[in-house]
């Protein structure tokens, strides 16, 4: 089963105050809709498809530093026999970790196709939450977790003139996901201020002109604070590849 590669490219453009009375924006983030580019690449360079937002959050409190992958910022989510999340305060208790084996009584996603590579883990190593690893000798079952990303963008394709969502993980063979994260921007988190600025987001992918060249597409985008407060979400208007290429 093919994994697809995925590249993210984040820059960011921020201002903030200094000499001037600081900006009263709301403590959850607010975002508006820039542009979207895409720009063809030459194999085996990536096809990248880029979308600009500008941003506002009140206390600064934005980005996520690449070391932050305990929950809430953990890429999975895991549950016990009884369908609870398992909560990584506690000890990691492996014989108490959902599995495969009870995909049926707690009504669980089977142990087949795309579910093998999207919702189950074999033997993975977990990591408690003071950092100590524990070997899981099992195949155990997981949800990915939204906030492991703090810039979300769902695609969308036209279709009979509506507009579906693109399920990326499933449509491209297990793939990762579109969105990605992007760091912190406050020079203090402790010492909340505004923040403004904009945010410069590309999604680099092979073949990326090949799959969706014949398609009308449409962007979905919020972002998440780092306390999980997300923003407004904004869309692109529709557009072709050829319609935003730039070279």
């Amino acid at each position: 089963m093919k994994i697809n590669t995925l590249l993210l490219i984040i820059t960011i453009g921020l201002t903030a105050s200094s000499c001037f009375d600081a900006p009263n924006y709301p403590d959850q983030p607010h975002i508006d809709f820039n542009y979207v580019q895409f720009k063809l690449g030459n194999f085996p360079d990536a096809d990248s498809l880029i979308v600009s937002v500008d941003f506002e959050d009140g206390d600064g409190d934005v980005g996520l530093g690449p070391e932050e992958s305990n929950y809430p910022f953990s890429n999975k989510i895991y549950f016990n026999k009884s369908g609870q999340r398992f909560d990584p305060q506690f000890d990691v208790l492996p014989d108490e970790l959902a599995t495969f084996s009870d995909a049926d009584d707690l009504g669980l996603p089977p142990y087949s196709g795309d579910f093998i590579c999207l919702n189950y883990d074999i033997n993975p190593t977990l990591r408690r939450i003071d950092g100590v690893e524990v070997q899981v000798n099992d195949t155990v079952y997981y949800e990915f977790n939204q906030r492991y990303n703090n810039f979300i963008i769902q695609l969308q394709i036209k279709e009979n003139g509506e507009f579906r969502d693109y399920n990326e993980r499933t449509e491209l063979e297990c793939s990762t996901t579109f969105s990605g994260r992007f760091p912190i921007l406050s020079d203090d988190l402790s010492k909340p201020s505004p923040l403004e600025g904009s945010i410069r987001y590309a999604i680099a992918e092979i073949a990326f002109n090949d799959k969706f060249q014949s398609e009308t597409l449409r962007l979905r985008v919020f972002i998440y604070d780092r306390e999980g407060n997300p923003s407004n979400v904004v869309e692109s208007p529709e557009f072709t590849l050829q319609d935003i290429r730039v070279n």
